[in-house]
């Protein structure tokens, strides 16, 4: 009798497991019906988001390189008496957020030079730089040099900021 008694409560322990065991496999599937409407859902929402998203814009390097080209067109449209040096236009089209300050006083350097005060640059030979602000801070650096090419006086022009410094002297000084 005690075995019968043993089995029974062997049995019953088994079939409380089993019971429990349904239970959480019932509840698992329930999740997994929420979780698979959630992800269907989202898919939906992402695809109308994506729908109705603008289309995509130009590729940041080409539209840089495009700034560029044509800021190099403007300045020797309307500053023909400038020369920009050594990606100075693609200096200023990526990093120069306002560009008033540089534009006035590239202005002034056609017109008035002798009014831009600028500060001699100690490492290179006829080299002058004066500081404007980039909209950021005052870190930008604008170096000149008149020079005579092709018998027209011209200002070769060198646009850069303060972070280019050290290079920027190192290379004007070979100039």
């Amino acid at each position: 009798m005690r075995d019968d008694e043993e089995l029974r409560a062997i049995i019953s322990n088994l079939e409380h497991d089993r019971d429990e065991a349904l239970a959480q496999w019932a509840d698992a599937e329930d999740s997994l019906r929420m979780a698979d409407l959630e992800l269907r859902q989202a898919k939906a929402r992402l695809e109308e988001l994506a729908s109705s998203a603008p289309a995509a814009p130009i590729p940041p390097r080409r539209s840089r390189r495009r700034g560029a080209e044509e800021l190099q067109i403007t300045f020797e449209i309307l500053l023909p008496e400038i020369r920009f040096e050594r990606g100075s236009a693609e200096f200023v089209a990526t990093e120069v957020d306002d560009r008033r300050d540089l534009y006035t006083k590239l202005c002034l350097l056609s017109r008035n030079p002798k009014e831009m005060r600028g500060k001699r640059v100690h490492t290179a030979d006829g080299w002058l730089e004066v500081h404007f602000s980039t909209g950021r801070g005052n870190d930008g650096r604008l170096y000149y040099k008149r020079q005579t090419l092709d018998g027209c006086g011209v200002w070769r022009v060198l646009v850069s900021d303060k972070a280019a410094q050290p290079n920027d002297i190192s290379w004007l000084g070979g100039q």
